[in-house]
This record gives C-alpha cells, sequence and structure tokens, in this order.
C-alpha cells in the first residue's frame, strides 16, 4: 500500500488528522546494489537523519559502507515526498 492510500485511509478514522508532509522522507536502503534487497524506511516525523556518502551504518546486524545517496521527489498526489535512496555496500 503506497504512503499516500495509508494517510488517506488514516485521515478518514475518527479523531484522525493528516501529519505535516513536509517534514516527511522515505529512506530507501539497497545492499550491494541488488534491487531486491531493498528497505524502505518511512519517516513521518522527519527526525531521522540520511546517512551522507562514504560515511559508516548499521544495518541487518553488520557494517556497511554508504557508496551514494540519491534523491527524488515521489510525485503521488496529494504529496510530494522526498525519497533518499542510499545504496550501501559491505564490501569495503
Amino acid at each position: 500500500m503506497s504512503i499516500t492510500r495509508k494517510l488517506t485511509y488514516l485521515s478518514n478514522l475518527p479523531g484522525m488528522a493528516l501529519p505535516d508532509m513536509r517534514a516527511a522522507k522515505q529512506i530507501v536502503f539497497r545492499y550491494n546494489g541488488d534491487p531486491t534487497t531493498e528497505e524502505i524506511d518511512l519517516d513521518m516525523d522527519g527526525d531521522k537523519s540520511v546517512p551522507k556518502q562514504g560515511s559508516f551504518v548499521e544495518r541487518k546486524g553488520e557494517r556497511w559502507k554508504v557508496v551514494q545517496v540519491n534523491v527524488e521527489t515521489s510525485v503521488t498526489e496529494p504529496f510530494e515526498v522526498p525519497i533518499h535512496r542510499v545504496f550501501l555496500t559491505n564490501k569495503f
């Protein structure tokens, strides 16, 4: 289910309001260049930091090096949510 569908569903529940989408983002982690390994981390509050190229992160119980970070914009209406694609490798 897309983020837009989830938010629309939540906003229609009694007492629920849509979050401020200005800070929201998706962080997509890809391991060793394999698109089938992608993990999506949805950050609705904008409080999670995006790893920088050349830095190291701990994920899946391993240490990974960030080799590239791309930023795209989701064009799904009614929200434009930045998507940060983080390419990781454990071969360093």
